[in-house]
């Protein structure tokens, strides 16, 4: 299996590397809090190809848990940005 280091934001679209599909949900997340890393498992619906993506964050990267943001559904809004 591959590991790619990424460096997107979530407005970026992640793509199969060997057939070009884009992906849009990942099959597994893992957060590694003590690292500040995050692990995602792709596997490709129309190749089979399987590969990670990993994601560091940065030391002063602030939460977006406050309910009045979720409630507002700008959340979703920010996690999907087109």
């Amino acid at each position: 299996m591959t590991v790619i280091t990424s460096t997107c934001h979530t407005n970026q679209a992640v793509t199969c590397a060997k057939c070009g599909d884009v992906l849009t949900i990942p099959d597994w997340i893992e957060f590694f809090e003590e690292e500040r890393r995050i692990l995602n498992l792709w596997s490709c619906t129309q190749c089979g190809n399987r590969f990670e993506t990993e994601a560091i964050m940065p030391a002063d990267a602030k939460s977006i848990d406050d309910a009045k943001t979720m409630e507002a559904g700008q959340f979703y809004q920010r996690l999907f940005r087109t």
